[in-house]
């Protein structure tokens, strides 16, 4: 068994800072060991201030936590899918496993030693968590869930990455060996579309590099209820044209290779 050392914990983050204070918390509370967080806050500025003071916050009680500002690099072009945040989170990091964490998505389960394990025992494993949607009315402040994480999904009715008939690749939680990211080249960083295509563009390409992709019942996420990202559609109209860009980028796996991403822009 080939024991890895270090698992990083990617978070792209935009505009939703009291749900990445409860993502955060999550993982804090697993107390697992050598690991670190790296949040990229895609924030616009009325947002920026609030979640850079949450990362200070849980850096403050302990946690291995890095922020990098990716805003920087948007240079105004709206609204914020995660393939840039999230590649500048890949090449920044410093472990050998990747656990790519949406903002949204809150542990229920011991997440963080779950994919190690997995990803110790395999080296070709995209490993995708159960993630359960939580709904609108969830009431975050009388719900026990700091203490008793799994009353978060017990109001939940649906699984958004297994569960279904077609099981979609989405990375609200999943995680992959570091050296297939950089084989494919990370995620597609000129891809300014609908954040389902370019899920879907990355996995495809992990698939057509030889990793494989499993859905795994026991490690336990929620996703946070939030307005749907079509609310930013009419101020970003590559947003409404993210289908067909996706229909026309050129085959084969290596989206990056030979170029500078994940560079931190300023």
């Amino acid at each position: 068994m080939n024991f890895l050392n270090k698992i990083s914990v990617i978070i792209p983050t935009y505009n939703r800072p009291e749900l990445l204070d409860r993502t955060l918390y999550s993982l804090w509370r697993q107390h697992a060991d050598n690991y670190e967080i790296i949040v990229c806050v895609d924030d616009d500025p009325e947002f920026l201030n609030k979640s850079k003071r949450i990362v200070d916050n849980y850096s403050e009680l302990g946690i291995p936590i890095k922020m990098y500002e990716t805003w920087k690099a948007k240079k105004g072009i709206g609204w914020s899918v995660e393939t840039y945040p999230y590649n500048v989170g890949i090449k920044k990091s410093s472990g050998e496993i990747i656990l790519l964490n949406s903002a949204d998505t809150i542990s229920i389960t011991d997440t963080i030693k779950q994919h190690r394990k997995i990803q110790e025992e395999h080296d070709n494993i995209a490993a995708v968590s159960t993630v359960w949607a939580m709904p609108k009315t969830a009431d975050w402040v009388s719900m026990p869930w700091r203490d008793c994480p799994r009353s978060a999904i017990e109001l939940c009715k649906c699984r958004l990455s297994t569960g279904n008939a077609f099981k979609r690749p989405l990375h609200f939680l999943m995680s992959v060996r570091k050296s297939w990211l950089l084989k494919i080249g990370g995620f597609d960083e000129e891809y300014r579309g609908n954040m389902n295509y370019g899920d879907n563009d990355l996995a495809d390409r992990l698939v057509k590099a030889g990793c494989v992709f499993r859905w795994h019942d026991d490690i336990v996420a929620a996703h946070q209820w939030h307005a749907k990202p079509e609310a930013y559609a009419e101020n970003n109209p590559a947003y409404r044209n993210g289908k067909q860009r996706y229909a026309k980028q050129e085959p084969g796996y290596e989206r990056n290779i030979g170029k500078t991403w994940g560079k931190l822009g300023g």
